[in-house]
C-alpha cells in the first residue's frame, strides 16, 4: 500500500492501523485495491460516522478481551448442500464452488456501498467463491462459525434468469472479530429468499453484510433473526436495477444483558414500478440494545415505486434500549412511499388475561412476545420459518 493511502485515514487508531497493515501485505489485485482504499478512508468505523452511532467497532475491538470467549452457537437452520467457514477460511463443504480472480470488472464496479465492515471482508478474505445456483437446487447453506480470532469471507452468488432458490445463512461467533460479505446478483425473473440467523457471545465483533442487485422482474425476500452479539451488524444494502422488481426485507431480534444488534438496510430504487417491503419487530430485556436504521432512496425517474418500512419493538424490562432511524428520500413524484416506528411495552391487559386463564407470567410474557415477533418472519419458507420461530421460543422460555 502507498504512504498516501496510509495517510488517507483520519485518526487511526492502533486495530485500525493493524488491519491496514494486513491490508498492504495481500496481493495487490484490483479489487483489493478498491476494498482497502474504501476502508482506509474511515477505518475502523465509530460513533461520529453517520449511520455507525450505534455500531461504534472501533470502541468495541478497542476494549481487552474478558476471557469471555465461547464455544459457536449452533444454527437451527439446516439445508441439502452448504458451506462451512471457520477461523482459517473453507472447512467444509458439499458444494462445487469456482475461485475467481481478483479483477474489477464492469459487473463488481456496480456493487451499492458496502459500508467499511463489507469492504474490509473483501480485502482480507483469504480467498473468494463464486456460486451459481442452478435450476431446482436444493436449498444452500452457509455457516460462517469461530470461538476467537478474526475471520473474514467475501463470496458472490448468482441466481440465473429464471430460476428459484433458497439460501441460509447461519453467522455464529463465540468470540474474535467477524465480517462477512455476500454479494448477490438477481437475473431478470429470478427468485432467492435469504434466511439469515446470527448469535454471538458477549466478546464477540459480528457483521454480516450484504450486497443484492435486482434485475428487471427479479424477487428477492429475506428473513433473518437475530439474538445479537457484544456487537452484531446485519446489514444490506440493495439496488432494484430494473423495472418491476420487488423486494421483502422482514426480520426480528431478540436481546438480552449485554447483547446488541444493529440493523441497517439501504434499499435504491433506480427501475420504474419496482416494490420494497419491510417490517422488522424486535424485544429487548434489560442490558439489551437494539438498533433499527432503514433508508430508502426513489430516483427520480423511478415512477411507480411502492415502497414501505416499519420498524416495532418491545421493551421488555427496565434498563432496555431501542434506537430507530427510518428514511425515506423521494425524487420522484407517481410513488406510494411510507414509513413508520414504534417504541412500547407488553399490553398489561392481555397479560391479565392469561393471568386469569392459569398461565404463569414468565409462560404468559413468553407466548405475547413470540405471538408480537413472529409476524415478521411469516414472509420466510416453512422450513426456515419454523426453524426461526422454534429458536426464538428457546430463547424466550429459556429451554
Amino acid at each position: 500500500m502507498s504512504s498516501s493511502l496510509s495517510a488517507s485515514a483520519p485518526l487511526l487508531d492502533a486495530r485500525s492501523s493493524g488491519l491496514l497493515a494486513r491490508l498492504e501485505a495481500m496481493d495487490p489485485s484490483p479489487s483489493r485495491l478498491r476494498a482497502r482504499e474504501a476502508f482506509a478512508r474511515t477505518g475502523l468505523p465509530h460513533r461520529r460516522i453517520e449511520g455507525w452511532r450505534w455500531s461504534d467497532v472501533r470502541a468495541a475491538l478497542s476494549r481487552p478481551p474478558a476471557g469471555g470467549a465461547t464455544d459457536a452457537p449452533a444454527t437451527p437452520l439446516a439445508g441439502g448442500s452448504g458451506l462451512a467457514f471457520g477461523e482459517g477460511g473453507l472447512t467444509a463443504g458439499e458444494l462445487a464452488v469456482s475461485s475467481w480472480t481478483r479483477g474489477v470488472s464492469e459487473n463488481e464496479a456496480r456493487v451499492p456501498d458496502v459500508g467499511a465492515l463489507g469492504w474490509l471482508a473483501e480485502a482480507l478474505a483469504l480467498d473468494g467463491a463464486d456460486i451459481t445456483l442452478a435450476p431446482g437446487a436444493q436449498p444452500l447453506a452457509l455457516v460462517f462459525s469461530g470461538r476467537e480470532g478474526d475471520r473474514f469471507v467475501h463470496l458472490r452468488i448468482r441466481v440465473p434468469q429464471g430460476v428459484e432458490a433458497q439460501v441460509a445463512e447461519s453467522h455464529l461467533s463465540g468470540g474474535g472479530f467477524s465480517s462477512v460479505r455476500v454479494d448477490y446478483v438477481l437475473e431478470a425473473g429470478a427468485s432467492l429468499h435469504r434466511s439469515v440467523f446470527l448469535a454471538g457471545g458477549a466478546e464477540c465483533v459480528q457483521a454480516a453484510v450484504a450486497s443484492v442487485r435486482l434485475a428487471p422482474g427479479a424477487r428477492f425476500h429475506q428473513t433473518f433473526l437475530s439474538l445479537g452479539a457484544g456487537l452484531s451488524r446485519l446489514e444490506t444494502a440493495l439496488t432494484h436495477e430494473g423495472d418491476g422488481s420487488e423486494a421483502v426485507l422482514d426480520g426480528a431480534y431478540l436481546l438480552g444483558e449485554g447483547r446488541r444488534t444493529d440493523v441497517v438496510t439501504r434499499v435504491d430504487h433506480l427501475g420504474v414500478g419496482a416494490s420494497t417491503r419491510q417490517l422488522v419487530r424486535g424485544a429487548v430485556k434489560s442490558g439489551g440494545r437494539g438498533a433499527f436504521q432503514g433508508r430508502f432512496h426513489v430516483a427520480r425517474h423511478a415512477q411507480k415505486t411502492d415502497a414501505r418500512m416499519q420498524h416495532h419493538a418491545l421493551l421488555l424490562e427496565e434498563g432496555a434500549e431501542v434506537n430507530a432511524k427510518p428514511e425515506l428520500e423521494i425524487y420522484a413524484d407517481d410513488v406510494q412511499c411510507a414509513h413508520g416506528a414504534t417504541t412500547g411495552a407488553l399490553d398489561e391487559a392481555a397479560l391479565f388475561y392469561m393471568r386469569q386463564r392459569g398461565l404463569p407470567l414468565a409462560q404468559a410474557r413468553a407466548l405475547l412476545t413470540l405471538s408480537f415477533i413472529a409476524s415478521a418472519l411469516e414472509s420466510a419458507p416453512s422450513g426456515p420459518r419454523e426453524a426461526l420461530l422454534g429458536e426464538a421460543e428457546r430463547w424466550l422460555t429459556g429451554a
